[in-house]
């Protein structure tokens, strides 16, 4: 894939499962409970990978505002072995208004962002009683509206 000559990563996408849910029941307090909250990060985030400079550190994957640009590490004005991840996001449709972010996450310096996530697509399968948990209207009628079959 990375070796191919033709590999374009602009172009390419993930396909990745990131929950699953198995009860008899499809239940609203199992969903709200384990998956509905990192699904909502997810959908509003940008997702950003960071590579240390020492071959045995790990790569560190930091969730940012998918309205993020401008996205880059800085230097640490307190600790000079440092730096900081940092980006911009502007404020309504016109992006009259923009606000510098800096994370509060330390990197060691020399680290560099190698890959970043802009947004994701988020596929939702399931039955009716699992979109009406997914709605937030548990227990909610299988049944047409009682106005919409008139004849």
């Amino acid at each position: 894939m990375a070796t191919d000559q033709n590999y374009d990563p602009k172009s390419s996408y993930l396909i990745s499962q990131v929950a699953h849910i198995t009860c008899k029941k499809d239940n609203y307090e199992i969903f709200s409970n384990t998956v509905a909250e990192k699904l909502s990060k997810l959908q509003s985030s940008a997702l950003v990978f960071v590579k240390p400079p020492s071959a045995k550190s790990k790569v560190k994957a930091v969730f940012i505002s998918k309205h993020a640009f401008k996205v880059m590490l800085a230097d640490n004005p307190e600790d000079q072995m440092k730096c900081n991840l940092t980006f911009s996001v502007c404020s309504g449709e016109e992006n009259t208004f923009s606000m510098q972010h800096v994370g509060e996450e330390k990197f060691e310096k020399g680290s560099e962002i190698i890959c970043t996530i802009p947004s994701f697509k988020i596929f939702v399968t399931g039955d009716l009683a699992f979109y009406a948990d997914v709605l937030g209207m548990p227990h909610s009628s299988s049944y047409w509206c009682p106005w919409c079959l008139n004849d």
